[in-house]
């Protein structure tokens, strides 16, 4: 008989192993049974009703704390059996062969758990072993899953030495079975025999496969870099958590010991555990330095301060989790103290935990998430029942089996030799695999040779079919903007979850994503399935229109379209205030944004009589739109003025805007000049301060609603048409608006003439080609109308200018196209990507404005009211005008960048002027330090313009019926000054004043963007990109930094750049505040972990 552990003495160490003998079912253990038995609820009802009963995983998040816990945790917890397999056999250290059983059993159950997690998270538990007949040499998961199906059943194999050992020589069947005593004990002594002459293998195979997968857990991260905070994402993750496991393992066996020995009434094993306790804080120190050292080379620290959860998660685990622990075990009355020693490897172990969980869970955010991720109580219960489960049978084996104490075993030199090897071979194989791939040069596989392929993905789909029409005919074809929604989910099966069998199979089988790619299969439109709604042979499959409506409703269900509410999309600057958000919604896009409803004809509808004025079209037009005027009386393009949530200082104001107080150094201000200004507005009669904003008769319905193209404006009019205008053909047939009434009756000619204000906007767009402007080009681009990007809710238009204070809903090239613009694999869109945290989409997209016509970029009101005689400029363009003073024009302008978060500082009529240099009239906000800013491209406007020499502001003159009639500046000043409600002192002077305006149209095709050497000029000479990436057979990196914007060719067509051509400091840096090119002195947050290095500063993208 096997000495038992002596219940009146605990205090001594027994010197062979004995199955416990006390009182099994205790209170403590009546608790593991019932969270058992909640856990094994909910584990049937997952079973029964499925994943999504139990558990808030999805296609964005489809791995949640069962991956963080159940088996990122539980395989690094479970280290301890190869930990201190390794001390005791491999080192043959004898005094700590008491802990082998012990940290054996944890291991084997720690698996067993890891293995049950993954079955649950699954489903089909059938599958389980399929890795191991289904080979993919390609997949780390295949690695990791290979290496603990193997794994696991050697930790079985290595157990049942201890199960001979309580059997042998006590096989003892009842009855009947009296007689299989003896096979059973000769089965035992020839399993003892062999074990113990080959176990030696096993020892290796188990610590060979243990570090394999360990590293391996750390690697299928790496292959997420845009979705892993880059606290955690590094190239070493495989590295850290195997220094992690490396040093949890002593850790957790000691929590283990002191655990199970304050349960059974035992002193703890302090005569082992304080000489392992040495151990522990030279392999923490290990680990913490590669930890902080990888987060001092990648620059990442600079995240620390962020104040996040994901930030604050990291603080927590790295201090609390592992120095407090590293520094405690330190001192050596620490390690002799059971107290001491049980909280200093709770810590560590804790923040082993806390690291495993934070990597697959805490610092997972998908791009364009639609949901946070919190685990369901399903979820928490049914980890909480693995637990308890471990637990339980942890209490049962040592019950049974003699765990608990062990004899001293040492291994042969040969053994020793045999491991040494292996654990040598497993070292050199990987570097001999990377030598491999340097000299071959082989490419990463490029996400375009797939298919499906989600870069290949149509751009823009018009849906028109005609068996919806059959039953709808309401609204206008939907331009379904396909490669974003293919960009944003990432998986076509979210939408085409279905493929035909065969043909006319109108039900078909389901497939996901990596089906379709297994099998090079383009996913198939709805209406391969969906038809007819109420098809009587197929009532379980809705009609087209119904399926589209379930696939919208299912993210657009929850939409943002509500006036003045500040917008929802991270790194916008047209969509956020001073302080980056994330998105608020799942959809910022609601069904009218897309869904225009169809014009009638109104060729019967319209009742005119011959010689009609335009105020009884608009009373015609009331008769039925009287809503539609309604709303129209509440918009800024009816008031002149709005809500200025993005005005600095002037935030919470709805008075500020055109129709007052705004200046700008173009035709100054409207005081006094109502009846030539108004000529833009979208009324009747405006001809002075009395103009009643409340008359619905007064509105302009033609000027956005004409098709003729034959509706146009009396400049001096106060808005009324001109009197040639047939006004019956124009109301009999309107439409919706186009880029012809919102820019050749308005925009385009904003400030007097063709492009003369907006340097984006000219009549080049009214008929563009895709190299002019790829959004509104006709042809080969998406020929948009202008509400295809300003979506109209009650006349109220999304976007806004920064010359105008008035917002009526955001816009941003975000919406169609995501933070991630970028769609593909390669390292380039890596990198362009990253520029989108720093650059605004427009800085690289809008290398040069006003293509078509030139712009005016300087005016002096001093000079006006001179005789003097005008010339042209080389563009053919006027330089001098008596009633404006003189000019300067400028063709395929180069922008100006500045830092800009969303907001704009604004000079409002009465603002005292900058009196010791240039006052700006509207100025972005944002600077190098400012995490919501980014570099933006803007158009400056300047101007010399009147001031008052007394009151230090600026000056309002009536020119309409005033200074161009009687050429009096102080008669000027003085009425439109008084019809501002502002002194004027009587005394002028003319001040130097700038304007920005930005750019936001004639956007070029991805093919002319801004080249990587254009702003790099780093890049811009051999090796290129070879300064830090390995040259590839297949890219060429010199074409690859020049690819964009040719120069050279437009100058060939007549455009006024030859100054750009070869220019390799497009963007002054240093004028932005970085020291120089930020690859080479490093950037203003995030760092790249292999740039450069100049100037002890690591470069970035």
């Amino acid at each position: 008989m096997k000495k038992r552990i002596n219940k009146e003495k605990p205090h001594e160490t027994p010197e062979t192993a004995a199955p416990v003998e006390e009182k099994f079912l205790t209170p403590g253990v009546m608790v593991l049974l019932a969270l058992m038995a909640v856990g094994g609820a909910f584990v049937i009802a997952r079973f029964l009703f499925g994943i999504g009963k139990v558990a808030n995983l999805n296609n964005q998040v489809p791995w949640g704390i069962w991956i963080g816990i159940d088996v990122a945790s539980g395989v690094a917890l479970a280290a301890g059996g190869f930990t201190t397999g390794a001390i005791a056999y491999v080192f043959n250290r004898d005094q700590y062969h008491a802990v082998i059983r012990p940290a054996l059993l944890t291991a084997m159950l720690g698996y067993t758990f890891v293995v049950l997690g993954l079955l649950i998270d699954i489903g089909r538990y059938w599958n389980i072993y399929s890795p191991m007949f289904n080979w993919n040499g390609n997949s780390v998961l295949f690695e990791v899953a290979m290496c603990v199906m193997i794994y696991l059943n050697v930790l079985y194999i290595e157990f049942i030495p201890i199960v001979i050992e309580r059997f042998k020589g006590r096989v003892n069947l009842p009855g009947i079975l009296a007689g299989l005593n003896n096979l059973l004990e000769k089965i035992l002594g020839i399993a003892e025999k062999i074990l113990g002459k080959i176990m030696f293998v096993f020892i290796i195979a188990g610590i060979v496969l243990s570090c394999l997968h360990q590293s391996s857990l750390g690697s299928l991260m790496l292959i997420a870099p845009y979705k892993v905070h880059p606290l955690w994402y590094t190239p070493i993750l495989p590295l850290l958590f195997l220094l992690s496991a490396f040093a949890a393992g002593y850790p957790m066996v000691t929590f283990e010991s002191i655990i199970v020995s304050s349960s059974f009434n035992r002193k703890p094993e302090m005569e082992v555990l304080t000489p392992l306790a040495k151990f522990m804080p030279v392999l923490m120190g290990l680990y913490l330095a590669f930890k902080i050292g990888d987060m001092i080379v990648r620059g990442t620290y600079v995240y620390l301060l962020d104040g996040t959860f994901q930030t604050n998660a990291f603080v927590v685990e790295v201090v609390f989790g592992v120095i407090l622990p590293f520094v405690l075990l330190l001192f050596r009355r620490v390690r002799r103290s059971p107290g001491w020693l049980f909280f200093a490897a709770t810590a560590f172990v804790l923040g082993i935990l806390l690291n495993r969980i934070n990597v697959f869970v805490v610092s997972y955010t998908p791009p364009y998430q639609l949901t946070n991720y919190f685990p369901a109580l399903g979820e928490i219960f049914i980890t909480i029942g693995l637990i308890a489960t471990l637990m339980f049978f942890y209490r049962v084996f040592v019950f049974i089996f003699p765990v608990l104490g062990a004899k001293p075993v040492k291994m042969s030199p040969t053994a020793l030799g045999l491991i040494a090897l292996a654990i040598v071979t497993w070292a050199v194989m990987p570097s001999h695999a990377a030598e491999k791939r340097i000299t071959i040069k082989r490419p990463l596989p490029l996400e375009e040779s797939i298919t499906p392929s989600i870069a290949d993905a149509p751009k823009l789909i018009t849906l028109n079919n005609p068996v919806v029409n059959k039953f709808s005919d309401k609204y206008e074809p939907v331009r379904f903007m396909h490669a974003k929604h293919a960009n944003v989910l990432r998986d076509c099966s979210i939408c085409h979850h279905r493929m035909p069998r065969e043909n006319g199979d109108t039900y078909g089988k389901p497939v996901n994503m990596s089906e379709l790619i297994t099998n090079e299969s383009v996913p198939v439109g709805c209406a391969e399935c969906h038809k007819e709604p109420f098809n009587p042979k197929n009532l379980h499959t809705p009609g087209l229109k119904g399926a589209y409506h379930q696939l919208c409703m299912d993210c657009h269900e929850q939409s943002e379209q509500t006036p003045h509410i500040r917008g929802p999309i991270l790194y916008s600057a047209m969509v956020r205030g001073p302080v980056a958000r994330t998105l608020d919604t799942q959809a910022p896009t609601d069904c009218l944004a897309c869904h225009a409803t169809k014009v009638p004809d109104h060729n019967q509808l319209v009742k005119l009589e011959e010689n009609v004025d335009a105020l009884a079209v608009t009373k015609n037009c009331l008769s039925c739109h009287e809503n539609e005027g309604k709303a129209i009386l509440k918009t800024a393009h009816w008031n002149w003025r709005g809500s200025s949530p993005y005005t600095v200082g002037h935030e919470n104001r709805i008075d500020i805007g055109k129709r007052h107080n705004t200046i700008n150094n173009f035709c100054i201000n409207i005081n006094g000049n109502w009846p030539r200004c108004t000529s833009c507005h979208i009324g009747y009669g405006w001809k002075d301060k009395n103009f009643d904003f409340n008359n619905m008769t007064h509105i302009d319905c033609l000027v956005c609603h004409d098709t003729t193209g034959t509706y146009k404006k009396a400049p001096p009019g106060a808005g009324f048409p001109k009197n040639d205008v047939d006004l019956i053909k124009v109301a009999k047939n309107v439409g919706r608006p186009s880029r012809n009434t919102c820019g050749m009756n308005c925009h385009f000619l904003g400030g007097g003439g063709d492009a003369v204000k907006h340097g984006d906007m000219s009549s080049s767009l009214a008929n563009p080609d895709k190299d002019f402007d790829v959004h509104m080009g006709i042809g080969a681009g998406m020929d948009f109308k202008c509400q295809d990007c300003h979506k109209t809710r009650n006349h109220m238009i999304s976007g806004r200018s920064i010359s105008v204070a008035a917002v009526e809903g955001d816009l941003s090239c975000e919406y169609c196209h995501t933070d991630n613009p970028h769609i593909g694999s390669e390292l380039i869109d890596h990198h362009l990507n990253k520029h989108t945290k720093h650059v605004a989409c427009q800085t690289c997209h809008i290398p040069i404005y006003a293509k078509g016509r030139p712009t005016k970029v300087y005016w002096d009101w001093s000079q006006a009211g001179k005789d003097i005689k005008g010339g042209k400029d080389k563009y053919g363009m006027p330089t001098y005008m008596k009633k404006k003073g003189s000019f300067k024009w400028k063709e395929a302008v180069k922008p100006v960048y500045k830092w800009y978060n969303g907001t704009v500082r604004r000079y409002l009529l009465g603002d005292r002027i900058n009196e010791k240099g240039v006052t700006e009239l509207t100025s972005p906000v944002g600077s190098i330090k400012d995490p919501a800013a980014r570099i933006y491209p803007f158009k400056l406007h300047e101007g010399k313009q009147p001031s008052d020499a007394v009151h230090q502001y600026l000056l309002a003159p009536q020119l309409w019926g005033g200074f161009w009639k009687h050429w009096d500046w102080n008669k000027a000043f003085e009425s439109g000054m008084k019809s501002a409600g502002l002194q004027y002192s009587g005394k002028y002077e003319f001040v130097d004043t700038i304007m920005y305006w930005g750019l936001t149209h004639e956007v070029l095709p991805k093919e002319s963007a801004l080249s990587c050497a254009e702003c790099h000029r780093s890049l811009a000479e051999a090796p290129f990109c070879g300064k830090c990436h390995l040259e590839r057979p297949d890219v060429s990196f010199k074409a690859l930094v020049h690819k964009g914007v040719n120069f050279k060719f437009l100058a060939d067509l007549g455009r006024d750049v030859k100054n750009l051509i070869g220019k390799t400091n497009y963007i002054d840096y240093e004028a932005l505040g970085y020291e120089d090119d930020p690859i080479e002195t490093g950037g203003r947050f995030d760092k790249l972990p292999m740039g450069r290095i100049e100037k002890q500063r690591a470069s970035i993208d």
